[in-house]
């Protein structure tokens, strides 16, 4: 079985890696988010407002504001973060 993502969906797991290693109580800016994981800059915040609707991370604007998991890493499991980030099959096309 071969799983393919778009790129929403592979910056998406990345993404929530590197909140997943971050201390729970630190907020990640999308600068340290987008170096650790070689994410763009610049497709970054609409990823991350993708898992914010979604409910698996909580956002927090101004200068100590990032992101940050809304509950355990643990708790969080692939298939939500690719539920969140990914299209469904009939949408891809």
């Amino acid at each position: 079985m071969r799983l393919t993502f778009t790129r929403q969906g592979d910056y998406a797991i990345r993404a929530m890696l590197a909140l997943a290693a971050a201390e729970p109580t630190t907020w990640l800016s999308v600068t340290r988010i987008s170096a650790a994981m070689g994410i763009p800059e610049r497709i970054l915040p609409r990823v991350m407002r993708t898992l914010t609707t979604a409910g698996l991370i909580e956002a927090r604007t101004g200068r100590t504001g990032g992101y940050r998991l809304t509950r355990s890493a643990s708790s969080i499991t692939l298939l939500d973060v690719i539920t969140a980030a990914e299209p469904p099959d009939d949408a891809r096309s």
